[in-house]
């Protein structure tokens, strides 16, 4: 993964923004499926952040949120998705910055009785230690942290992503892993030694990470298939020269139980509110806004690998809503602004998450406002059409699918972009 900084070049295609308009009314054909949780109706609230009044608070607001929608606004509009929300009775607007780690802390975890050499990037003020065994990188808001024995796994499991890399064309973890344990520890047992290293860096997570059981046995079929597909692909291109696919990574002919580990990818939370994994760009500046990301590889050794990028620290509150827009006014804002551009495009919004998206508000790149937003998966079809050589044969149509995100600020309403 490529963290998005002041000067670092925003990865292409990262998604699609779309602008928001006034909402229209709520389409009663929806089939919205309602959590069995129920709750007392609170007071109505005195004063509001946007022009749409909702009678209730957010506690109710959020609980009264059904778990599903299925509705089609349109042949090219529609929604299937599982809603996300937390339990929480309010969801203030948060001052937040990188978070700095303390480095004699990050040292007594992952060096305790050791003595790695010390270094100091002149670049961006990366800290970094190493040494003959692994290496550590420090940053405001970043870490990271490899041993030798994941550079060895590293090739069968790099191609792969999380489920919640929506943007990626490569092939799921879940595709290929399946296992659901391994022979060194359950994953509940894995979970609890790696989520201790959360607490000691005083960083909140959700507790439903992604969790993959890497086997020995799938990781040599993978390389295996790996290594064929790449060499097929070479010599379908017409190279002369072959190269190796491995070239550049270290490698085992063999793996062994020895080699199991478990991958888990986590969430982050602040206030029991998630923040967003996602990325996305500001149009009218270029400056790239970080989502949180964690990632740890954990064997019968601990951890080999660590990645950590987008880490907030909370600094204060910068507002408290006393109410938020609905997820129905969410998706029916997407719905105008999607109606309103021409094109072919169909568009099914395939999940909706209630989560903090960082939202810049000075010119300190570090700092931003944590804001409550929906967040809307959005998967878009489109057809393309391409003509025969001969008149009389019919045109071929095609069609790709691609995968965009839309954050609707849940205290305005408005799109952040």
């Amino acid at each position: 993964m490529i963290r998005l900084k002041k000067n670092a070049p925003f990865l292409a295609g990262i998604m699609i923004i779309f602008s928001m308009t006034a909402c229209a009314p709520e389409d009663p054909n929806a089939v919205m499926d309602k959590p069995t949780q129920e709750t007392e109706q609170a007071a109505a609230p005195t004063d509001t952040e946007h022009d749409t009044v909702d009678h209730s608070s957010i506690e109710v607001l959020l609980l009264e949120t059904p778990s599903h929608i299925n509705k089609v606004f349109s042949e090219d509009f529609s929604v299937e998705a599982d809603i996300h929300v937390p339990k929480v009775k309010k969801a203030d607007i948060l001052f937040a910055k990188y978070m700095t780690f303390d480095e004699q802390k990050v040292l007594s975890i992952f060096y305790k009785g050791k003595t790695p050499q010390r270094s100091l990037s002149s670049n961006d003020d990366t800290i970094s230690y190493n040494d003959d065994n692994s290496y550590l990188n420090i940053n405001d808001g970043f870490f990271a942290y490899c041993k030798q024995d994941y550079d060895y796994v590293k090739f069968p499991t790099d191609s792969l992503t999380s489920a919640s890399d929506i943007f990626s064309t490569n092939k799921r973890f879940s595709d290929v892993y399946k296992q659901e344990k391994l022979g060194f520890m359950t994953k509940s047992e894995a979970f609890k030694n790696v989520s201790d290293v959360f607490t000691e860096l005083s960083i909140d997570i959700m507790e439903d990470a992604e969790i993959y059981a890497i086997d020995s046995d799938t990781m040599q079929t993978e390389q295996d298939e790996r290594i064929k597909r790449e060499i097929d692909l070479q010599k379908k291109m017409g190279l002369s020269t072959i190269q190796n696919p491995t070239d550049g990574y270290k490698t085992k002919d063999v793996f062994t139980q020895e080699d199991d580990f478990y991958i888990f990818f986590f969430k982050m939370i602040q206030n029991e509110i998630p923040v967003t994994q996602k990325s996305y760009i500001i149009q009218a500046s270029d400056r790239a806004l970080n989502g949180s990301t964690a990632r740890i590889a954990f064997s019968r050794n601990g951890i080999i690998q660590l990645y950590f990028d987008g880490i907030y620290q909370q600094q204060g509150v910068a507002k408290s809503p006393n109410t938020l827009i609905s997820v129905e006014e969410a998706l029916q804002k997407a719905f105008e602004q999607n109606n309103a551009i021409i094109s072919t495009d169909k568009v099914t919004v395939t999940a909706v998450d209630f989560e903090y998206v960082p939202v810049p508000y000075n010119s300190d790149y570090d700092e931003v406002k944590l804001t409550p937003a929906w967040s809307l998966t959005l998967e878009y079809e489109s057809e393309k059409t391409s003509d025969k050589s001969s008149k009389a044969e019919k045109q071929d149509s095609q069609s790709s699918v691609g995968h965009g995100m839309i954050f609707i600020n849940a205290v305005t309403g408005e799109e952040i972009q």
